[in-house]
């Protein structure tokens, strides 16, 4: 911790055992006070449902919509269900004033009859965008630090896929 101040008070209570007094100690955590690219601890929500009867088109509107309405993370997995039928787990991730518009999307765009949810704890690395410039144009990349150094850096493949367009035409 990175001390920036201290404070010392007495009571007027007399006890047997123990003193009177109270020091409080002010300061900030040294990770966080030198480097703020630290990864940082959110709680989430995770919901999510079966469903083996739904159509695969609209699978993928509902997915555009979960991200529209503030989805940190959207996903499909195969499963088996009763009866032997194969099926759908959808899982949505968000944050918890997300959950009631996402649960509702869920019931209202989807075959589900019910859903699950529970929280869930996600250590992220703090990103940050920069743009760079290249011979096709900029192209925006994502840089994560990990303690003031730099782990991973990734271009924005929409953005790339774009310029290879442009450059073949």
């Amino acid at each position: 911790m990175n001390l920036q101040q201290t404070g010392y008070g007495a009571g007027t209570r007399q006890y047997e055992k123990f003193p009177n007094a109270l020091r409080v100690l002010i300061g900030e955590d040294q990770i966080n006070a030198t480097d703020s690219l630290a990864p940082t601890d959110e709680r989430l929500w995770m919901i999510e449902t079966n469903m083996d009867d739904i159509s695969p088109q609209i699978l993928g509107h509902v997915m555009e919509r979960a991200f529209e309405l503030g989805a940190l993370d959207c996903y499909f997995t195969s499963v088996q269900m009763k009866k032997n039928r194969p099926g759908i787990l959808l899982s949505i991730l968000c944050r918890g004033e997300e959950r009631p518009v996402l649960s509702e999307l869920l019931f209202s765009e989807t075959t589900t009859l019910g859903i699950r949810a529970y929280e869930v704890e996600r250590r992220a690395l703090e990103r940050k965008i920069v743009t760079v410039e290249t011979q096709y144009g900029p192209i925006d990349v994502k840089v994560a630090q990990l303690n003031g150094h730099i782990v991973k850096a990734m271009p924005e493949y929409e953005q790339c896929r774009q310029a290879a367009r442009d450059a073949n035409t």
